[in-house]
Order: structure tokens, then sequence, then C-alpha cells
């Protein structure tokens, strides 16, 4: 899903499906969170949003891709003008992060929270939130995750004038 291939992910998690039904396998990544985020992607926002709440709502536990399912339902929930609500998932996996430890998915979730606070004309908090970005990237080392929050800091941050 970060490689921009929705068709190509939904692809794979069919494959990956039919695999496991046929040898009665259990999947260690909940299916509805990538295709949640593949149909969000592919502009099924509403049917992407649905799949996500019914992993969330489902899974127990998830380990670190139940951070990736509420970076996810932010995304799409941002895209439905559900600003307040988005807010309210972000810090669902932010929380998640602080009790559980994991934080492959805080990038992204300061990010979100960043674009969500720029929809709500909130420039001030939204730089907060993509610095945060920012540093927790460099922290991970994730330069794929660094690009996206300063890309994302950069088209929030007027131009200087009169330089």
């Amino acid at each position: 899903m970060d490689r921009g291939e929705p068709d190509l992910a939904l692809e794979r998690l069919n494959a990956a499906q039919a695999l496991a039904a046929e040898q009665r396998l259990g999947f260690v990544r909940e299916p509805r969170f990538i295709r949640g985020a593949a149909l969000i992607a592919q502009g099924a926002v509403d049917v992407g949003v649905n799949c996500l709440r019914e992993g969330l709502g489902t899974v127990v536990g998830g380990g670190v891709w139940r951070t990736f399912g509420f970076a996810s339902l932010a995304n799409g929930l941002i895209r439905l003008g559900k600003l307040d609500e988005a807010l309210a998932v972000i810090a669902k996996g932010l929380q998640r992060m602080e009790t559980t430890g994991e934080g492959l998915w805080g990038a992204e979730l300061h990010r979100i929270k960043g674009l969500t606070l720029l929809r709500q004309n909130n420039l001030e908090q939204s730089e907060i939130a993509f610095e945060e970005a920012l540093r927790v990237a460099r922290g991970q080392q994730t330069k794929s995750y660094e690009l996206r929050a300063a890309i994302s800091l950069g088209r929030a941050t007027p131009p200087c004038r009169g330089a």
C-alpha cells in the first residue's frame, strides 16, 4: 500500500486469501485493513472506511497492523470530510502506540493528524503535527515517511514574503 499501487495490493491480497483458505491457514495481518486502505486509494472511500471499521471492530489485538488500520481509517474519514471523527481515530491510534510501545505507523498517524488539522484551518497545530511526524520518521530512519511528512509540512507552510 505504501507504494501507491492499490490494484496490485488487492490482487496480491486476493491471492493470499485464496491460498490461506486452500491450506487452512490464518492471517498474521488483518486482511480488511489492507483491503480497506486499497479501496480508499482507488476512490471507493465509503466501502474502504466500512471495511476498516469492520476490521478494527472485530480484531482482538492486531499488533502493529491495528495501528495501520487506525491510520488508514483516519485517512478515509478525512476524504469523507469527517474531520472530528478522523481526529478521534488518530487519538486512538496514538494511544495504542503509547500503551503497546509499537511505533511503526507513528509518523503516518502524526502526518495524517496534521492533514486533518490543516483541513480545519488550524495551521499552527498542523505544523506541530507535521514536525512530530518528521521527528518520529527520522528517529526510525524511515525515509519514505520522512519524505511524506516533509512534503506535507512544505505544502502547509506559507511562503516567505518580502525576503
